[in-house]
């Protein structure tokens, strides 16, 4: 059977300080300046803000 590319590959994170002081760490794909999602209750990244 095929395999699929990346299937055991781990995401790569790096912290991200939020305008709120609070930081998070955040997928290596975003950049200084872009606006993120984070779960309040939780404190981890969701996805980029639209």
């Amino acid at each position: 059977s095929p395999v699929m590319r990346g299937a055991t590959k781990t995401a790569s994170t790096k912290p991200a300080k939020l305008s709120n002081g609070v930081t998070v760490q955040v997928p290596e794909f975003i950049s200084e300046g872009e606006k993120v999602r984070v779960d309040p209750r939780e404190g981890v990244y969701l996805e980029r803000a639209k």
